[in-house]
Parts: structure tokens; C-alpha cells; sequence
């Protein structure tokens, strides 16, 4: 293991931590306030984290002190852990926003029931990564999301899930097993020049739906 030891970053701890997008330092991980009324916080980008926690598994705590205060931990903010080669995710979290985990180096991951929205790209290139355990109640797959996972080979997708975004899976040559659980058949989002989920078609993979559901898969291919 590689651990190169000296402080992340210059942020100068703030004497009062209140305001919207305030930022403090704790054990080493970057956080912005996110709700001051709620004591919420969410884990922010810092370009020289990586340098930190070179070949390190690293634990997101579910809460945070500073100054005699608590603080849950509800969100991993744009590129907040990108490039990690392991994560330990708490149950607090809400959501996880653009490319978020971006790039992080783990085959497999298991996502917290808590989560409910995830933004865009945001496990795009992890490109070890094999299979992944989505929450119960998200909505949603966005736009680009699993991007460039050369090595996912299964999906499972909630009873839950409305719609897929475009490119949602493009680039994902291993991709042989997906299930969709949804009774309804989950809509594509779509832009101009970007209509595909996939970047190549689903014949000889295996897709999984429920029985009562195949007719309307088979007339609405996902």
C-alpha cells in the first residue's frame, strides 16, 4: 500500500460552518454544506484527495462532527470520489450527482437502499467493475451512466426504474445478463443525436422481465 501523508488540500477552516456551500476538512475528505437547517453535507471534490489515499480503501462516514455539531451525510457531489480503486458507501446517502464515482476502480459495488436519485455519468469508466446492486426505488437510470464499464457484465434493475438514459450502457461490450423487473416497460430518454441506450443491440444477450410483462417487452424492446 501506498499512503503519501500531508493535507489535502489549503481550505482554511471556517470558525462558522452555516452557509450553503461552506467547506470543511474531516480525517481527510472534503465536505460542502448542503442543508444548514437540516445539518446536511455532501462529499466535494478535491483534486488532491487522490494523492491522500493513493491504493486505499476508503470509508465515507454515515455522519460528521465539526465544532460540536453533527452532520449526516446525504450526498456525493460532482466527481466527489472519482478514481477510487474501493469505497465503503453509508446508508445515509440520498444521491449521488454527475460522475460521481466516476473512474473508481472496484469490480463490484453495492449501492445503499437509501440512495434515490443518481445524476449523470456518474459510474461511467469504472472499467473493473462487474456487477452492481442498485436500490429498490430509484426511478431512474441517467444519461450516460454506465458509460465506458468495459468489464459489466449483469444488471439489475429495479421493479422501480421508469426510464433509461441515452447511452445509459454504451460501451459496455461485456454486458451479457440484464434484468428489468419493471412491470411497465421503462421509457428511453432522448436528445437529438443521442437516441441510443445501447450501443449495440441486445440479440444473444439475456434479458430477464416478468412473466406477466414479455408481450409488452417484446413489442417495446428495451
Amino acid at each position: 500500500e501506498i499512503c503519501i501523508h500531508f493535507e489535502p488540500n489549503n481550505i482554511v477552516q471556517p470558525n462558522n460552518f452555516s452557509n450553503v456551500g461552506d467547506t470543511i476538512v474531516v480525517d481527510g475528505i472534503t465536505y460542502d454544506l448542503i442543508g444548514p437547517l437540516s445539518k446536511t453535507v455532501e462529499v466535494a471534490y478535491d483534486p488532491m484527495r487522490e494523492f491522500v489515499f493513493i491504493n486505499r480503501e476508503l470509508t465515507i462516514p454515515e455522519t460528521i462532527v465539526y465544532n460540536n455539531e453533527t452532520y449526516s451525510v446525504t450526498k456525493i457531489g460532482p466527481k466527489g470520489l472519482i478514481g477510487f480503486a474501493s469505497l465503503n458507501l453509508p446508508n445515509t446517502l440520498r444521491s449521488i450527482a454527475q460522475a460521481g464515482l466516476s473512474g473508481c476502480g472496484m469490480k463490484d459495488l453495492q449501492l445503499p437502499e437509501s440512495i434515490e436519485m443518481l445524476g449523470q455519468e456518474c459510474f461511467s469508466w469504472m472499467e473493473n467493475l462487474k456487477s452492481i446492486t442498485l436500490p429498490s426505488q430509484l426511478p431512474y437510470i441517467p444519461n450516460w451512466c454506465f458509460y465506458g464499464c468495459k468489464k459489466l457484465e449483469t444488471v439489475n434493475l429495479p421493479a422501480s426504474i421508469k426510464a433509461l438514459g441515452y447511452r445509459s450502457f454504451y460501451e459496455c461490450p461485456s454486458l451479457g445478463f440484464l434484468v428489468s423487473n419493471a412491470i411497465v416497460v421503462p421509457t428511453h430518454n432522448t436528445e437529438p443525436g443521442y437516441t441510443e441506450t445501447f450501443d449495440q443491440d441486445l440479440s444473444g444477450r439475456l434479458l430477464a422481465v416478468p412473466q406477466v410483462a414479455i408481450d409488452d417487452y417484446r413489442n417495446n424492446p428495451i
